[in-house]
């Protein structure tokens, strides 16, 4: 929409304008969405898909899951035993079979990751009306572009006034916009969560 009302405000005419989940999801999606001859099937996944293969999945356990890739040499009967161990004593079958595994964890466990937490990979936060949550902080990190503190998402229409007036709108221009419902002007979000679906 800013970029509509600058080109208006620019040229006098707005340039058409679209963007979409539809089209991010294809960009991202691209390489599996690209077909050609010779190619090598896909691997599909799906609700709660455990892995590609025998060799290559999660397995329950008595009390979560491991997740393990299985060398060529070792035998998958002994990995479907899991379901009768515990995930600490399948991890130790695993090293000590030479299967790479690791636990599985929760959302829960991810989220309470000191690790994670102290090399500002995620952060505890908590929303405008006082709710704790715990959300991704900066995942890359680059010498020559330090990041900036991650501010909080914007309200709808919280910047509005700001981004107009920088593009050169009077702020009667904008209340005008505004009562003709071409622009929101809003205030800070307040999270709101819902709840999971599992």
């Amino acid at each position: 929409m800013v970029l509509g009302l600058l080109d208006r405000c620019r040229f006098g005419v707005v340039h058409q304008l679209s963007t979409s989940l539809a089209a991010t999801s294809a960009f991202v999606q691209l390489t599996d969405l690209t077909t050609y001859r010779g190619r090598p099937p896909l691997s599909l996944g799906g609700e709660d898909f455990p892995g590609p293969s025998a060799a290559n999945r999660f397995y329950p356990t008595t009390d979560g899951y491991v997740r393990v890739q299985v060398p060529g040499d070792v035998d998958l009967d002994a990995v479907a035993t899991f379901t009768t161990r515990s995930t600490v004593a399948a991890l130790e079958w695993c090293a000590a079979n030479g299967v790479p595994a690791v636990p599985a964890r929760t959302p829960n466990e991810v989220c309470a990751d000191e690790y994670l937490h102290d090399h500002g990979l995620m952060r505890h936060r908590v929303t405008r009306s006082g709710v704790a949550y715990t959300q991704p902080d900066q995942l890359a990190r680059f010498s020559r572009t330090p990041p900036l503190p991650n501010p909080d998402a914007p309200g709808l229409g919280q910047h509005t006034e700001a981004l107009l007036g920088q593009i050169g709108y009077s702020p009667e221009q904008i209340r005008a916009l505004a009562s003709d419902g071409v622009v929101v002007i809003g205030g800070p979000l307040d999270l709101q969560f819902s709840p999971l679906y599992r």
